[in-house]
C-alpha cells in the first residue's frame, strides 16, 4: 500500500475511509467524522452478513454434531473456512451462506462450521471428508455418504450443490451417479 501525506494527515490506500487509526489520530473536525463514518461502516459490514449466517445455530463440536445426526436421521452440514480468506468470507456473507433462500435449505439440518485456526484436530476432522483447502462445504446424509463442495461458488450454484447433496438417492439413481451398470 502506498501512503499519501497531506499535512499533519497520512492516509494509507485500499484501506475504506483511508487508515482509521490515523485518521482517529489526526485533528480537526472533518478527520473525526471521517473516523466515526469509517468505523461506522466497518461495524456494519462486519454485522451484516453475520444475521443471515447467525441463523445456522453453528456448532464446532464435531463429534456430538456428527452423533445427533446420526440419531435424529438429519443431514450433517459441514463449512470449513479460514478467517482471513476473503472467499470464505463471501461464502459466509450475503453472496451465499446469509442470503435467505440458502439459510432455509439449512434449517432441518445440523450445522459445523470449522475454522482452520481451530487447530489440528479440526484440520483433521475436515480431512476425514477429503476436504483440504478453504472454502469448502460437506453435506453427510443420515447414512454417512457426502458430497464436497470446494471453493466459492455463486449463489445459485451453491443451492444446486444444497438441493442435489439433500436429496435422497434410490439405489438405481446411486448406481447410474457411480458409473455402475443396472442388472
Amino acid at each position: 500500500m502506498t501512503s499519501l501525506k497531506s499535512g499533519n494527515n497520512n492516509h494509507t490506500q485500499g484501506l475504506p475511509c483511508g487508515n482509521p487509526r490515523r485518521a482517529a489520530e489526526s485533528s480537526g473536525p472533518r478527520n473525526r467524522s471521517i473516523s466515526r463514518g469509517c468505523g461506522l461502516s466497518i461495524l456494519l459490514a462486519l454485522l451484516a452478513p453475520a444475521t443471515g449466517c447467525m441463523q445456522y445455530n453453528w456448532r464446532n463440536d464435531f463429534e456430538a454434531a456428527e452423533q445427533q445426526a446420526r440419531a435424529e436421521g438429519r443431514h450433517l452440514f459441514v463449512f470449513y473456512k479460514w478467517w482471513p480468506d476473503s472467499d470464505s468470507n463471501r461464502m459466509l456473507g450475503d453472496e451465499v451462506l446469509s442470503a435467505p433462500e440458502v439459510v432455509s435449505l439449512f434449517q432441518d439440518t445440523i450445522n459445523v462450521m470449522v475454522d482452520r485456526d481451530f487447530g489440528p484436530q479440526f484440520i483433521a476432522y475436515v480431512g476425514k471428508y477429503g476436504v483440504t483447502t478453504v472454502p469448502s462445504s460437506v453435506i453427510v446424509a443420515p447414512d454417512g455418504t457426502y458430497q464436497i463442495q470446494r471453493g466459492f461458488v455463486p449463489r445459485d450454484r451453491f443451492i444446486e450443490f444444497a438441493t442435489r447433496a439433500k436429496t435422497p438417492r434410490t439405489e438405481a439413481g446411486a448406481r447410474s451417479m457411480l458409473g455402475v451398470s443396472q442388472p
